[in-house]
């Protein structure tokens, strides 16, 4: 299917966030894309992982089903959102090596920090909250 047949809808259903879908012609969501404003005070940990974020500055979010992929549709998303987007920057938090990594560096984004997490697994904080002496 032509990405040219897919729909970029704005979602006005709520006033601190700007949301937009993606629409295929038979009604279902391929993609949705968002922003958030990136607050500055607060803890935000994009913005303590990332200093160099300036204020006024918004966080993306860019998701497009697999199956919909590699059409363009990100692409899309990504150019409705810069048009509406009013800060200086835009932010986005990606996985080391990953294909959204990708998609962002071809972009035009730049990585400003790398961090590792840490995820426990269900059984090993089981064992660990839950022990008995």
């Amino acid at each position: 299917m032509s990405e040219t047949l897919i729909d970029i809808v704005k979602v006005p259903d709520h006033p601190a966030l700007s949301r937009w879908r993606a629409v295929a012609p038979h009604g279902s969501v391929v993609g949705v894309a968002g922003l958030r404003p990136a607050v500055v005070a607060g803890g935000d940990l994009l913005l303590l992982a990332a200093p160099a974020v300036k204020p006024g500055s918004a966080e993306l979010s860019l998701s497009v089903a697999p199956g919909w992929r590699r059409r363009g549709i990100g692409s899309r998303l990504l150019a409705t959102v810069r048009e509406g987007a009013a800060g200086p920057c835009l932010v986005a938090d990606v996985t080391d090596g990953s294909p959204g990594e990708a998609f962002c560096l071809r972009h035009g984004f730049r990585r400003i920090r790398s961090w590792r997490r840490e995820l426990l697994g269900l059984g090993d904080v089981h064992g660990v909250w839950l022990r008995e002496p």
